[in-house]
């Protein structure tokens, strides 16, 4: 346990030595600010995205490596047809 610990503390000593700002990765624009995040977080992170995005009616369910493995498909499907 100790050994975590000082892993950890060593990590956020590093992370805030670092100078400038470093980008989370959350995606703020598809949030849900409406909701409040304790009573439905889910719905707060995602409830833009959700209300927004269609999903392509060919697929039960679309997310990011469903998206990645259309891409794949698509320039898989050029490449043998290039060749």
């Amino acid at each position: 346990m100790a050994k975590y610990l000082l892993m950890f503390v060593l990590i956020v000593a590093f992370v805030s030595c670092q100078q400038e700002p470093m980008d989370s990765g959350i995606d703020m624009s598809m949030m849900d600010t409406s909701v409040r995040p304790q009573d439905d977080f889910y719905n707060y992170m995602n409830g833009t995205w959700l209300k927004t995005y269609e999903i392509p009616a060919d697929k039960s369910n679309y997310g990011a490596f469903t998206k990645l493995s259309d891409g794949a498909e698509k320039d898989l499907r050029a490449i043998i047809e290039e060749a």
